[in-house]
Formats: structure tokens, sequence, C-alpha cells
């Protein structure tokens, strides 16, 4: 099946995006060619099930290919495919329904002939890609870490993507090298729960020695870049080597999820107010350019009107440059999906309103 043609979807995180990513990468090297998916032969789908839009999202886009083009041969992975897969499986179109930890098969399918070398696709040990090193990239995810054992009361991920999993520092440093070594100018460290990057191995070990140990091997060429990390595992340590380093991207992104006490009680939110107060005032002291972006949630069951105004208050005080603003929805298996939905639907579009408001203000600020 040499010179095959493929196409990619991709919903969701950066780690699905690094997944992807990889994939296309191992296929490109045997030879297929990447494409539009009018040309492809094989269309993959790398789905995401955070949010119930998300899953409509990506339903509607596999009826719509399913539909569009007969004759293609559609695989679909990702989190939506591991707590629903039996929603496609009577679809002729899809050649292969594979949850997250049997991605790595799907070179395999698309090629029946030649098996996928283990070295050069994947960490099997750890059920870990390799990152995408092909030329021309700008920016390179590299997934580290894997799994969440939070548990926040809304939030479907520890379901499918499973317990924590970190890769060893020697084989983040290993990869790094080969990177610096095709020229990356920019590499973006991702994982479900970078902050606890490390807690699972023996001998444990954190983010912040990892960045120490990367510092002594990255070139002034080349920048690192740390993706969403929860407030309770942003040390002072941590804010310090993000903003005194030059090899690192002055920028943190940061789930805040609410700014009321009350409220982040209830979705088993870890954290007190006044710590992300304390940690996002201290980086901007440090560094008063610091980008510091924050994902957002209204319409939480119970969130009065008083409780949305802590959120923003906290926020307009507080020197963000962007949000990212979602509305709850239910997911399966959670402790919110039997809450009662109390937040009436207009009420959670004018609150997301509002703060996307807020946000493009601050960005002007940031830019000023």
């Amino acid at each position: 099946m040499k010179n095959k043609k493929f196409s990619t979807y991709t919903f969701g995180c950066k780690v699905n995006q690094a997944e992807t990513a990889s994939l296309a990468n191992v296929l490109i090297n045997k030879g297929f060619i990447f494409t539009n998916p009018e040309e492809a032969d094989f269309i993959i789908i790398n789905t995401c099930t955070v949010t119930d839009k998300a899953d409509k999202d990506a339903y509607k886009l596999i009826r719509k290919l399913t539909n569009k083009y007969p004759d293609k041969k559609i695989i679909l992975t990702g989190c939506l495919i591991n707590w629903n897969k039996n929603y496609f499986k009577d679809n002729e179109n899809i050649l292969a329904i594979l949850p997250n930890e049997k991605k790595q098969q799907i070179p395999e399918i698309i090629d029946k002939k030649t098996k996928v070398s283990q070295e050069i696709l994947y960490y099997k040990s750890y059920n870990f890609f390799k990152p995408a090193k092909g030329k021309n990239r700008t920016r390179v995810f590299f997934k580290i870490q894997d799994g969440c054992q939070q548990n926040c009361s809304y939030c479907i991920v520890p379901y499918v993507r499973g317990k924590e999993v970190s890769l060893p520092p020697n084989i983040v440093k290993r990869e790094i090298k080969e990177l610096v070594e095709k020229e990356i100018p920019e590499i973006v460290l991702v994982g479900i729960h970078l902050g606890r990057y490390g807690y699972d191995l023996v001998p444990k070990t954190n983010l912040v020695e990892l960045l120490q140990e990367l510092m002594k091997i990255v070139p002034a060429s080349t920048r690192l870049r740390l993706s969403s990390i929860e407030p309770p595992e942003i040390s002072k340590e941590l804010i310090e080597i993000v903003c005194t380093h030059p090899n690192i991207c002055k920028h943190f992104h940061i789930p805040i999820q609410s700014g009321s006490e009350k409220i982040l009680k209830l979705m088993n939110r870890n954290y007190k107010i006044s710590q992300v107060i304390e940690l996002i005032n201290y980086a901007h002291q440090l560094n008063e350019n610091i980008a510091i972006g924050c994902d957002i949630m209204v319409g939480f069951p119970n969130e009065s009107e008083r409780d949305f105004l802590d959120t923003y208050n906290l926020i307009e005080k507080l020197p963000f440059t962007y949000l990212h603003v979602f509305t709850f929805s239910k997911r399966p298996h959670t402790k919110a999906y039997s809450m009662k939905d109390s937040v009436p639907f207009e009420v959670k579009r004018e609150r997301a309103k509002l703060l996307r408001a807020l946000s493009f203000e601050k960005k002007k600020i940031f830019r000023k």
C-alpha cells in the first residue's frame, strides 16, 4: 500500500495534537502521502470527549465524512472512543475503532504488509508515542505525561485516559536532544496532568527537576514551552525557572475554572482562591511581561450570580492575558452528572459572553 494517501482530524487538547502528529510522521516516513480528505484513501479522526460539544462535533464530522466519501476508509480513535465505541460499530465506512491505548496500531492497520518498528513510533513500556521529528517544523508537541487521578466532579478525563504515567527523564532528554539536532525552534512539553510529571516514577521526580536537566542540553536557539498546569502544581520554584530562564517561554496556562470558593469545592478542585492570587502575582512580579492564560467554566450547578461575579472580579483584577471560557456540560460517570443543572442556558451563554469580552480587553492590554 505504498504511496497511499491519508488525512487527519484532531479534536481537543495538545496531547491529542501531539499523538496525531506522531502518527502522521510515521506514515510519511513509511512512504504515505499526507493530503486533504478529498484525495485521501484513509482518514484518521482523533476524538475528544471533554465536553458535550466535543462529542457532538465529532459525531457531526464522522457522519459528514462517511456520507460524503463512502469510498474512503475511516479510522476512529481518542477519548470519545474510550467511553462510547459501540456508537460507531455498524458503520461500514469505518475501518477500525481504537481506544487511546491502541492508537499505536493505526500505522499497521493502514499498511498491513509492514510492521512498524517500535523504535520508530512508540515506547511500548509506557504506552507513549515518540514526538514527530519531521523537517520544516517550527513547533513540536512532546507528550511526557498521560493520565489523571484528580477526579474533578465534572471531568470525564480520568475515565478515558487512565492512571498517571510519566516518561522517564532519560528518555525525555534523549528525545529533546534529537529535536534540538533537527533545529526545532520550539518544543512544547504536554501532558494530561503535566504538573504531576514524575510523581509515579521510581525514583520520584518532578517538573522542576526535569526542566533543570533539560536546560543543560537546550541551546540558545531552542525554547521550551509548558502546556496547561493545575494551580496546586505551580510552585515558586517552577514560577522562577519559567520567569527567569531565557530558554523557557514566559507563559503559563492555568485551569482556574472558577473564582468562587463554593463552586471550587463543588468541583472538587483542591486549592483556594488565595493560592491562585499569590502564584499569579508572584509570576507577574518576577516578569511583568509574562503571558498568563486560564480556563474558566461558567454555569456549573448551583453557580449563583454572586459566584459568577466572584469569578469575573477575580479575572478583572489579576494580570491575565487571555481566557478559554467553557460552559458546563454534563459528562457520564462524573459526580456532577447527577447534580441538578440549575443554571439556565441563556444565563450560561450571557456569562460566557461577558467573560469573553473581558478576555478581549485583557489581550489588548497585554499587547500594548
